[in-house]
């Protein structure tokens, strides 16, 4: 027997081929880029398990903004079971839904694994008859961590464990460990016996992984337990983003202090000093310089310039007013950048998702859904997994701007994803804002998907050697 296609729509060949593949596999890893599909995939091999193989529930892990997601995704595809969105302040739910429905989905937060009450409840929907899944698997890269441990103690209890990622690995092949074990994989291996085996080791007491070795061994394993899908092998005409960076000039005073800064480790706001000792933290502090602001020693924040002459909102606005017709994502880093880029972009409609914010399904809903939302402002962190941001059919989504970057590759690449549409090509636009030389390397650096830290602070990778 092979697939059935057991919801609404179609499937695309990418889907029909990785539910193929995995077809009654006790583990197995929809490795597919970010929309091509993998919920719907895992969605269908629930619904057609439930028919096959005698399957209650389906046990979704997820990081805590997408436990929603999930449920309108089933309701979306037409998933006609039972479905619970677990809350770690009222547990006791889960148990009700337990014993009121005995099949359905159940979506639980990473977050909420590391409590023990909540993992005695949530252990109840485990079983040989459960099929589980780890969202955004990459989050299971810690072996050491808690969040793992819990996982994997749930998984070894359920007949069915899938991982979806689009990304599975982000800094190196010692990434996929946690992920091989929650699908059962790697019997009998610990963690240093994998890096041994698959990480070219160096730099500080030789703990620094530099590479990968025995890939093709590497290869074997995964080939066996997994699938991996690119977006341009699947999406005819699919081309990578147009980059382009964009010279958001400082004002003088923003000038003077950056030169302070760089030069003496410390900058100057009349009686008040602002200093970094150590280089990392210079380089955070010229970051936010060059935003218009800077946090100072007691936390407070000051800003540089006045939200009306601030020169990347300034250079936000000459885009959607100038150059899109169409909407834009604004990605920043600082919380300080987000509040002023709300007030300065009241005009637009804006949506916006950041850091603790519990309303990220009506903002996407608004960005996606009205025509009046202009824009939408992400905090890089808060944004990066998962979201579709699309835009509207009429007003689609073709260009993102990084108003701020992160030092983070994941981070980065993770963002890129968000508005790329499933099952066609689209042309994008990526823009970026510099200010400065630093700038500038930082950009490139995350363009290329390189290490930052060597080519910023220019040590040697092999080494680890800073410069003196």
């Amino acid at each position: 027997m092979s697939y059935r296609w057991m919801l609404n729509g179609s499937p695309r060949p990418v889907q029909i081929e990785a539910l193929n593949k995995s077809y009654n596999r006790k583990g197995w890893g929809h490795w597919l880029e970010m929309r091509l599909g993998k919920t719907a995939t895992a969605l269908n091999e629930y619904a057609q398990y439930v028919h096959d193989f005698d399957v209650r529930y389906l046990l979704v892990l997820a990081p805590n903004k997408f436990k929603s997601d999930w449920i309108l995704a089933a309701k979306k595809w037409g998933l006609e079971v039972p479905m619970h969105e677990f809350q770690s302040s009222n547990a006791k739910d889960l148990e009700k839904f337990v014993k009121d429905n005995k099949y359905g989905l159940v979506v639980v937060n990473y977050e909420a694994l590391t409590y023990k009450k909540n993992m005695d409840v949530i252990s109840k929907v485990t079983g040989p008859d459960t099929m589980i899944v780890a969202d955004e698997s990459i989050k299971l890269k810690n072996p050491g961590g808690e969040t793992f441990k819990a996982a994997l103690r749930l998984a070894k209890n359920c007949k069915y464990r899938r991982t979806l990622s689009g990304k599975p690995v982000t800094q190196g092949v010692h990434d996929l460990f946690g992920q091989l074990k929650f699908m059962g994989e790697l019997d009998g291996w610990q963690f240093a016996l994998f890096k041994a085996a698959f990480c070219e080791m160096g730099g500080f007491q030789g703990k620094q992984v530099l590479g990968s070795k025995n890939e093709d061994r590497l290869k074997v394993i995964l080939d066996a337990c997994s699938f991996k899908a690119r977006k341009i092998d699947w999406i005819e005409g699919f081309e990578k983003p147009d980059y382009s960076i964009r010279n958001v000039p400082l004002t003088g005073r923003q000038k003077e202090l950056y030169t302070q800064m760089q030069r003496d480790f410390v900058a100057c706001l009349g009686n008040t000093v602002v200093t970094a000792d150590q280089v990392i933290t210079r380089l955070i502090k010229q970051a936010q310089i060059a935003s218009g602001f800077i946090i100072d020693e007691l936390g407070n924040t000051v800003d540089l310039v006045l939200p009306a002459e601030n020169p990347r909102i300034l250079a936000v606005k000459s885009i959607l007013d100038d150059e899109l017709s169409s909407k834009l994502i604004v990605f920043a880093h600082y919380r300080h950048s987000i509040r002023l880029l709300e007030e300065a972009l009241a005009g637009y409609n804006p949506a916006v998702i950041k850091g603790g914010a519990n309303d990220v399904v009506e903002q996407k809903r608004k960005f996606n859904q009205d025509e009046t939302c202009r824009v939408l402002i992400g905090q890089i962190d808060a944004t990066k997994y998962g979201h579709e941001l699309i835009g509207s059919e009429r007003s689609p989504c073709v260009t993102m701007a990084f108003y701020e970057s992160t030092y983070s590759n994941d981070s980065r690449s993770q963002c890129e994803e968000r508005n790329q549409f499933g099952d066609r090509s689209v042309s994008l636009s990526i823009i970026d804002f510099a200010s400065t030389d630093l700038d500038e390397r930082v950009i490139r650096a995350l363009q290329k998907k390189e290490d930052v830290a060597a080519t910023i602070l220019g040590y040697d990778r092999s080494t680890g050697i800073l410069p003196h």
